[in-house]
């Protein structure tokens, strides 16, 4: 059984609802704009969620996934605002595109050993304070933390041998990288933090040098 794409688009009165264990796939945009829903439980027979699934679900507070679950969908969750607590299963492999993009009261979250792929501007705007990357992470993608205003410290370990220059942009409070051994040819890159966005630097350039870009840095633990 599965909850079809749209099925609960924009039902704004929706505060609560609890997955039956008969269903498998929640399909894309199955629960977007429910403004007023503010927690979800998802039994561990859902092995897929749909991008957009709670897109804009902006009273959304708490969510446990299924234990079944191995990908976390493109945009499953941007724009969910109110979102705090997020319990991700040690069986998901993959985090996609802009899946928690202006999450801003996501605060932590705790990225389990069994993730591979982390997908462009998946964190973008959201409200993180701190993060592990864990060394089974292979690919990090583009963006993936920009504008995360209240992003202090960030842990990547060993596996990832390449990163994008915007990773951290607009990182205006990061303080603290500790990077893996094999990240170290990638160091440089990795510095375009905190320089302002404007129009006409769209997409950023890379700096010419790393004092300018990285003026708030005051750890770098390679």
């Amino acid at each position: 059984m599965k909850i079809d794409t749209d099925m609960f688009k924009g039902c704004a009165s929706l505060t609560n609802i609890e997955i039956p264990n008969s269903v498998s796939e929640i399909e894309g945009s199955a629960f977007s704009g429910c403004n007023s829903l503010n927690e979800i439980i998802l039994p561990d027979t859902v092995t897929v969620i749909g991008s957009y699934a709670f897109e804009n679900c902006s009273s959304l507070k708490k969510i446990n996934l299924g234990k079944t679950v191995t990908t976390i969908q493109a945009s499953t969750f941007i724009g969910c605002e109110s979102l705090e607590e997020i319990s991700i299963p040690d069986t998901v492999t993959e985090i996609c595109d802009f899946a928690f993009s202006e999450c801003v009261a996501l605060k932590n979250i705790e990225l389990p050993e069994s993730l591979t792929v982390i997908g462009d501007y998946a964190f973008n705007g959201s409200g993180l304070t701190s993060v592990v990357i864990p060394k089974s992470v292979t690919k990090i993608s583009h963006n993936v933390f920009r504008d995360c205003l209240t992003l202090t410290e960030a842990t990547i370990s060993g596996a990832v041998s390449k990163l994008d220059y915007r990773l951290f942009y607009n990182c205006t409070s990061l303080k603290t990288i500790v990077l893996g051994s094999g990240i170290k040819k990638s160091m440089l890159m990795l510095l375009m933090v905190v320089r302002p966005l404007s129009a006409s630097t769209y997409p950023p350039r890379r700096p010419t040098t790393t004092r300018s870009a990285c003026q708030r840095i005051c750890m770098l633990s390679l």
